[in-house]
C-alpha cells in the first residue's frame, strides 16, 4: 500500500475514535500534513443503514467535495475567490499538480445516536491552494481540449515549451510565452 494510503487511513481512524468518544465536533484536519507538503480533505457522514459499500460513502464524499464548483469564480474572473473556504475542498481536489491521493475510510457505530458513522480521508499530495498557482491548476471542464500546448509539461508524455517542473517546490512554473 502506498504510504499516502496508509496515513490516510491512520488519519482516518483516530478520526473514528475521537468523533465516538467525543462527538462530530472531533473532525479535524491532520496538522502534521503541513511538514509533508500534502493538502487534506475529509467528509463524515451518518446512517440508518449498516451495509453501504465504502466505495458508495467515498463517492459521496467527492461528490460532496466537487459540488463546490458551483461557487467557484474561475481564476482570471474579476471577482475570482481563490482561497475561498467555501471552495478549497473543490479546488484541492481538482489541483492539477498533485501526484498522488490518498485515501482512507473508516466504518464504526456510534454509541450516541446508535447510527453507522463513516469517516472518509483524502490527502493531495503536493497540496493545493496556492495563491499564485491557481490559474494553472483549478481550469474549466474542456478549458485545454483544444490548447493541448498549453498544459504544464508533467502532463504530456512529451515535454516541451510548456513549462518547468520546479524540484524545489513540486509546482509548475510556466515559460515565457515567446
Amino acid at each position: 500500500m502506498d504510504a499516502i494510503h496508509s496515513v490516510a487511513h491512520a488519519h482516518a481512524t483516530k478520526l473514528a475514535r475521537d468523533i465516538a468518544l467525543w462527538g462530530d465536533a472531533y473532525l479535524k484536519h491532520n496538522t502534521e500534513l503541513a511538514k509533508k507538503n500534502w493538502g487534506e480533505n475529509l467528509y463524515s457522514t451518518e446512517s440508518d443503514f449498516d451495509g453501504r459499500p465504502p466505495a458508495t460513502v467515498v463517492r459521496k464524499g467527492i461528490e460532496s467535495w466537487h459540488i463546490e464548483n458551483l461557487r467557484y469564480e474561475y481564476y482570471g474572473h474579476k471577482n475570482a475567490n481563490i482561497l475561498d473556504p467555501i471552495t478549497g475542498h473543490f479546488t484541492a481536489l481538482v489541483w492539477r499538480a498533485s501526484r498522488r491521493m490518498g485515501l482512507g475510510i473508516v466504518k464504526f457505530r456510534n454509541k450516541t445516536t446508535e447510527r453507522t458513522h463513516y469517516v472518509v480521508v483524502c490527502y493531495y499530495d503536493p497540496a493545493g491552494n496556492v495563491r499564485r498557482l491557481y490559474h494553472q491548476n483549478v481550469i474549466r471542464e474542456n478549458e485545454y481540449r483544444d490548447k493541448p500546448a498549453k498544459l504544464p509539461s508533467a502532463y504530456n508524455p512529451h515535454p516541451s515549451k510548456m513549462g518547468n517542473f520546479n524540484d524545489d517546490n513540486g509546482y509548475y512554473q510556466p515559460l515565457e510565452e515567446e
